[in-house]
């Protein structure tokens, strides 16, 4: 068989949709494998549109907060109350930053070890 011939016997009459001879069972294996293809390139899109719709949603998040952020920093300068209750949260929020990390850091070496100790 040719790669013509192949191409025939899959796509078979247009119209009706029937292949134009019977189908060898290398031929019905090949439209599965078409029919499996189509439905992953399907499922595909699906999760390509998913992913579109969360990147745009987290963009929509981050203007909204970078918004809030903008608003907090106006109130700050205004009142110097705010201004030092705001850099209070900034350092807490990197000191808990640091020690997550830290602890993130160990657990990996520790598992790391682990891996390597032939257990």
């Amino acid at each position: 068989h040719s790669s013509m011939q192949d191409r025939a016997d899959l796509l078979g009459d247009v119209e009706t949709g029937t292949p134009l001879l019977p189908l060898s069972s290398s031929s019905s294996a090949m439209l599965r494998e078409r029919a499996n293809i189509g439905s992953v390139d399907n499922a595909l899109d699906d999760v390509i549109g998913q992913a579109q719709n969360v990147a745009s949603s987290l963009m929509q998040q981050r203007r909204m907060f970078d918004g809030i952020n903008s608003k907090l920093n106006m109130l700050g300068a205004r009142f110097p109350a705010v201004n030092s209750l705001l850099t209070s949260i900034r350092r807490r929020k990197a000191k808990d930053t640091i020690v997550m990390s830290l602890v993130v850091a160990f657990c990996l070496v520790v598992m790391i070890l682990y891996m390597f100790s032939g257990r």
